[in-house]
């Protein structure tokens, strides 16, 4: 089983992973850029930056469930 600090850690990983992604696309000429075309197919910045803040909410709250539930025992 993943002990609490181990499951910190990787959600804090992942959150600095998603920052990452985020300042990429949105680095000056790409911010008000909708998307982009690559070899026929639109690739949507708007989409993944909802994305982003979709999964950065989640693991806030995972994170903030961590932190303040009273989860009892760990279902196996």
């Amino acid at each position: 089983m993943i002990s609490h600090e181990h499951l910190l850690h990787w959600l804090s990983e992942i959150k600095y992973a998603l920052n990452g992604m985020s300042t990429e696309i949105s680095k000056e000429g790409l911010v008000k850029e909708p998307g982009v075309m690559v070899n026929g197919s639109f690739y949507s910045f708007e989409y993944v930056r909802e994305k982003l803040g979709t999964i950065n909410r989640l693991i806030d709250c995972i994170m903030n469930d961590i932190e303040n539930d009273d989860v009892g025992e760990p279902v196996a």
